[in-house]
């Protein structure tokens, strides 16, 4: 598995966005529904990194800066099928090396 920093605009990141989005309406009741549009313009300030097994994802995260040494998970998704093998602790870990 690699992780590699990508676009908000990334065929691949969008449809991890989608399905957290997805995955989260399904999951929480409508009010407490947070999650950002795919498209929103919010997007270009986050900086997203996906976990990739050859050209397949696996999962993303989203950070955005707050200030130095500081950030703000903005989404976070794994594909169900890969859950459970620490692909999202992985991803976490190497954007928060990047963040400090």
């Amino acid at each position: 598995m690699m992780i590699l920093e990508t676009a908000h605009d990334d065929a691949r990141t969008q449809t991890l966005i989608l399905l957290q989005k997805a995955h989260a309406r399904a999951h929480t009741p409508a009010q407490s529904g947070h999650a950002f549009e795919a498209q929103s313009e919010k997007l270009a300030k986050v900086r997203f990194f996906l976990a990739l097994e050859g050209e397949e994802p696996l999962g993303c995260i989203g950070l955005m800066a707050l200030e130095p040494g500081v950030a703000e998970i903005k989404t976070m998704h794994v594909v169900k099928a890969m859950r459970g093998q620490g692909i999202g602790r992985q991803l976490l870990k190497h954007a928060l090396e990047l963040f400090q």
